[in-house]
């Protein structure tokens, strides 16, 4: 039989060709698809007042961007001023931001929950949202302004101009700008916040240097004055005295100062000053341990403590009064303090029945010092009963007969090791 031929298959071809198609359709599909939507802004809604409660227009408003709070500084957005209803409303891509508010007369700051602060740190970050609306209330205080003017020692204004530096304290220290005042220095400054302050002069002439020095003429800052300065205060802080570099009045310790009392621990030193010049001076105190000054010693009369003994211990005396520097003062002739005594107030007693099989300890005893660590040793005649350290003791067969008796020894860190004898108990029956 005659075979038939074969006509070739057309099925690979079709199915390269429907693989084609898919994809292509996948492709189409793909780019029919639109791209996701961009973020949309937020908006910051401010409602400003005054102290009195009225609302603030033309204050201006600032935002600080970060990527997180107290994260990376981003960039600054400058808002829509407060209008007549003291209202802002600031639209904002979304994100987390410092909020400054400032207003002519009006103590300026960084939004926080309950107000404003001076200090960036201090503030709160405000998250506004995708599409959302950020509502804040908040009132400005009214700007104290503090005057007054460098002067020379002898009264007239300096020769130069100078930098005047507002500190005032903050949660976390002392923080303030420098403002900047042309000769002779009589300086204003204004927009202040209400709080706590020390000024601080410094020269900004080669031809008219003087030390930087703080009001109330220290060099130090932690000597500095300082004022309290209330919202919408006018304040005249008078006269920042300098001097030139080197030189400058101090109050002077006119002889040294000495120390009396009892120079051991337990007693108490007092510090008799010399004269002062100017005779209106404070005189101040700090108690010396081996020459280093000795944390809050600060007053005419010390108490030696256990760390003193063996030690020298002198006291520094200083004169402080306003116009003046902070001189270095006097020391005395240190003085070497030794062990208090300790004594024995009321002799210690055995108590109890000394008969074979009870209980006696001993009590009553008093000390000084009070908290010192007592020893105890027990004797029956006397013969020492070993291992009896504690105040009671069980009366024991072989003591019949005899008569008992304890010793309490007393140690205390700074004192001498002083004991004490309780008179013998009756004869120990059975």
């Amino acid at each position: 039989m005659r075979a038939t031929p074969r006509t070739p298959s057309t099925r690979p071809v079709a199915t390269a060709t429907g693989l084609l198609l898919a994809v292509l359709g996948l492709l189409l599909t793909t780019l029919a698809v639109p791209p996701p939507a961009a973020a949309a802004d937020g908006t910051f809604r401010l409602d400003l007042d005054d102290w009195n409660g009225a609302p603030l227009s033309g204050a201006s408003v600032t935002f600080y961007r970060y990527n997180l709070p107290g994260g990376t500084y981003q960039e600054t957005i400058t808002g829509t001023p407060t209008g007549s209803t003291g209202t802002s409303t600031t639209t904002l891509p979304p994100g987390y931001y410092y909020v400054r508010v400032s207003a002519a007369g009006f103590g300026g700051g960084y939004l926080r929950d309950g107000g404003v602060t001076p200090f960036l740190a201090d503030s709160d970050a405000f998250g506004v949202p995708d599409g959302g609306t950020v509502d804040e209330t908040t009132a400005l205080e009214p700007s104290a302004t503090v005057t007054g003017r460098v002067v020379a020692p002898d009264g007239t204004g300096v020769g130069g101009s100078c930098a005047i530096r507002p500190d005032v304290q903050a949660p976390s220290g002392w923080s303030g700008g420098a403002r900047f005042v042309d000769a002779p220095c009589d300086f204003e400054l204004t927009g202040l916040l209400a709080g706590t302050y020390r000024f601080r002069a410094s020269s900004r002439d080669t031809e008219a240097a003087f030390d930087p020095i703080y009001w109330g003429s220290a060099t130090d800052p932690d000597d500095a004055r300082t004022v309290e300065v209330r919202p919408g205060e006018n304040l005249d802080i008078g006269a920042i005295r300098v001097f030139a570099p080197g030189t400058g009045p101090y109050v002077e310790t006119l002889g040294s100062p000495s120390v009396r009392g009892r120079f051991r621990v337990g007693g108490a030193l007092v510090a008799v000053a010399p004269p002062l010049s100017p005779a209106a001076a404070v005189t101040t105190y700090q108690w010396l341990r081996d020459g280093v000054d000795i944390d809050g010693a600060t007053s005419r009369r010390y108490e030696p403590a256990a760390a003193d003994v063996g030690h020298d211990v002198s006291v520094r005396v200083r004169g402080f009064r306003l116009d003046y520097r902070f001189g270095g003062g006097a020391s005395s002739t240190p003085v070497t303090v030794r062990k208090g005594r300790a004594t024995n107030v009321r002799r210690p007693q055995v108590l109890g029945r000394t008969k074979v099989g009870r209980r006696v300890r001993v009590a009553r005893d008093r000390w000084h010092p009070s908290g010192a660590r007592k020893t105890i040793r027990w004797k029956a005649g006397n013969r020492t009963v070993r291992g009896a350290t504690s105040r009671r003791l069980r009366v024991r067969p072989w003591m019949r007969g005899k008569r008992l008796r304890a010793r309490v020894v007393v140690r205390a860190p700074g004192w001498t090791t002083t004991s004490a004898w309780t008179a013998p108990s009756r004869r120990v029956r059975r």
